[in-house]
């Protein structure tokens, strides 16, 4: 499995599945651990769902597969905890995008009042987006095999972006009208077009400060009246006075 990496302690590859994206609000519905032994290189690996205690909601299944009725009978994460800490104790880590697996789990483990810290930490992630960087630039160079010389010149820019989506709409046999692309690629789970607030299920919520994860139907009045004398963009403040209103948005 492992062919350049030299190992000083044990790798844990790590990864989870959730109900969300909001650690505070969301729980894991399935854990899946690699774990490599230096000097050989042994490789264990243990996988399990976790009921979260919640019900998963619907979005969550559609991307991962897993229903309220497979993890029904599998363990709360409290009864998992004393095991996997010990797991991955004194261990480094990896992930894909790993950060979100930690938040989840820093955030499960003080649920059961347990430390969880990490010692090294590698993202391939990361290190993917520092060698292939996925700017205008890079694309230009990918899609046209030209340079970019004039990165960052408004014109050059826009004529550079529209090429590479001709570009891709051929390499990728995309559909050929906006409309169908608008729709295929739209950000699903955005209630208003900047992200400030977004489906959870059928729930709008809140997705920016210490609100972060609260349906609009939760909110403080106050914190809706904020919004809408505050600096944001006029979709966000009209859903925050539709919601002073009582009148909320529908999936």
């Amino acid at each position: 499995m492992l062919k350049h990496l030299t190992l000083s302690r044990p790798l844990v590859s790590l990864d989870v599945e959730t109900t969300g994206i909001n650690p505070r609000t969301d729980r894991i519905v399935q854990l899946g651990v690699i774990k490599v032994y230096p000097p050989a290189l042994t490789v264990r690996q243990w996988m399990t769902l976790v009921n979260p205690g919640m019900p998963i909601p619907k979005a969550a299944s559609d991307v991962h597969g897993i229903t309220d009725a497979r993890v029904a009978d599998a363990p709360r994460f409290a009864q998992l905890a004393s095991r996997l800490l010990a797991g991955l104790t004194d261990c480094d880590m990896c992930g894909y995008n790993i950060n979100f697996d930690l938040q989840f789990l820093r955030a499960e483990f003080a649920r059961v009042k347990m430390d969880f810290v990490p010692a090294h930490v590698v993202d391939s992630f990361r290190i993917f987006q520092h060698h292939e960087p996925r700017n205008l630039k890079a694309a230009v160079r990918f899609f046209l095999n030209e340079d970019l010389g004039q990165a960052h010149d408004a014109i050059v820019d826009a004529v550079a972006a529209l090429r590479v989506l001709d570009a891709e709409v051929a390499r990728y046999a995309l559909p050929t009208t906006v409309p169908e692309l608008a729709t295929r690629f739209a950000r699903r789970d955005d209630v208003d077009p900047d992200g400030k607030i977004v489906w959870r299920g059928n729930e709008a919520c809140i997705n920016f400060g210490k609100h972060r994860g609260t349906p609009l139907t939760q909110v403080d009045p106050d914190y809706l009246r904020w919004i809408v004398n505050a600096d944001f963009p006029p979709d966000v403040k009209r859903v925050a006075q539709d919601a002073l209103n009582g009148k909320f948005p529908t999936r």
